[in-house]
């Protein structure tokens, strides 16, 4: 896969995976917090590597201890009618039925439930809570080294560093990687080109606009007795 411009080729084969993690990116600072440039003028970026081990994996539990969630679904009414029991006696019995009718309710996550859950409703908060927990910087420090376009790839490379902790192998999680950057990529690539027809779509609209308008103050120039009006303006000077 060939790298941007006046970027670095990521290594994302199975056997990087497999001994160091799930590389992405993250600013270079200098020692005052700022994003270093070289000298084209493009900020400098580091690369660090996702991997779950048995302790990130407790502390990640423990993160996300609770999340709420909001499912549908159906719901139902409760009607009671009598019957006789065993005994020949008449009773009340609760019979549950549908309504055909879909309801939202809510209910509390854990662990690794909460954690997907919180990607999908929460990403940016989730990557900087993720990434924190995986490189063992402080919160407030690592937020500042993330390159906000990339929360998607941060997501997505811990979900994928996670998986292989649970089994899956390196040759597929490449795969998952590479998937990912390119679905990312072209993505991008669709957002730029969609606002550059629009960009150029506005140019054409302001041009017309301004047209009208300069067309239109032309016509005003010359409308009988503008030209009078000029005269006894001068004269009465």
């Amino acid at each position: 896969m060939a790298a941007e411009p006046g970027k670095a080729q990521i290594d994302f084969t199975p056997r990087v995976l497999q001994n160091q993690g799930v590389p992405v990116e993250l600013y270079d600072l200098d020692a005052d917090g700022r994003v270093r440039y070289n000298a084209e003028g493009e900020e400098t970026r580091k690369t660090v590597f996702l991997r779950f081990t048995t302790g990130t994996l407790a502390e990640v539990e423990a993160t996300f201890s609770e999340f709420e969630i909001f499912e549908f679904e159906n719901e139902t009414k409760v009607r009671h009618t009598l019957r006789e029991d065993e005994n020949g006696k008449k009773v009340l019995v609760p019979i549950v039925e549908p309504t055909g009718k879909r309801i939202e309710v809510s209910r509390m996550a854990r662990g690794v439930e909460a954690y997907n859950a919180a990607i999908i409703d929460q990403p940016v908060r989730t990557a900087i809570r993720l990434l924190s927990i995986l490189t063992k910087v402080a919160e407030d420090e690592i937020e500042t080294q993330m390159i906000p376009e990339e929360i998607a790839l941060y997501n997505q490379g811990a979900s994928i560093a996670l998986s292989m902790a649970q089994g899956l192998d390196p040759t597929s999680a490449s795969l998952q990687v590479e998937a990912a950057r390119m679905t990312f990529s072209a993505s991008k690539l669709a957002m730029n080109e969609m606002n550059a027809v629009q960009a150029a779509e506005t140019m054409k609209l302001v041009t017309a606009s301004l047209k009208e308008v300069h067309l239109s103050l032309g016509a005003l120039g010359s409308q009988p007795g503008s030209e009078a009006a000029e005269d006894t303006t001068s004269s009465s000077a």
